[in-house]
């Protein structure tokens, strides 16, 4: 990596963050309480993610940008869980920060370009997308990859 960020530590010590690679692509992260990291995070179709913050369930909440240049806010829940969310009518969706409630705290630009602040949660039913994405790595010895599991829905919290 090029360059590591950490944004959020929750009370596991759990921090979860982005780096850059050395092709200059933005790729997720957590580093979990044991010290081991977990990485790629990134959803499917994303040319470039970025990690902004993680709840004491390590629920992860960020943004990824995909080939035609939309961004998307983002959960994903560890181990392989993704769900995308965009805004309605957003070409650009931004999740930055989750508490122990699921409350998830964020941003999007409307059709005139105008940004606004978002109040959203998760929730175990809904329409957004299940996305899939790639299972990141634990880098210690003992690694394993699950299988995917259900996905959650993010929807307004107000």
């Amino acid at each position: 990596a090029t360059a590591t960020l950490a944004y959020q530590i929750n009370s596991s010590n759990q921090a979860a963050g982005y780096y850059i690679d050395a092709s200059g692509i933005t790729h997720g992260y957590y580093r979990d309480s044991d010290g081991s990291l977990v990485f790629p995070i990134d959803p499917a179709g994303s040319v470039g993610t970025i990690v902004f913050g993680n709840n004491d369930s390590n629920t992860i909440v960020g943004r990824y940008a995909d080939a035609a240049g939309l961004t998307h806010g983002f959960v994903f829940v560890p181990p392989d869980q993704y769900v995308t969310y965009d805004f309605p009518g957003s070409t650009f969706t931004s999740l930055n920060g989750i508490n122990k409630r699921g409350l998830i705290v964020g941003r999007y630009l409307d059709a005139s370009g105008i940004e606004h602040g978002i109040l959203v949660r998760v929730t175990n039913g809904g329409s957004d997308r299940a996305t899939g994405g790639t299972i990141p790595q634990r880098q210690t010895p003992q690694a394993t990859v699950s299988q995917p599991g259900t996905f959650k829905a993010v929807e307004p919290a107000l």
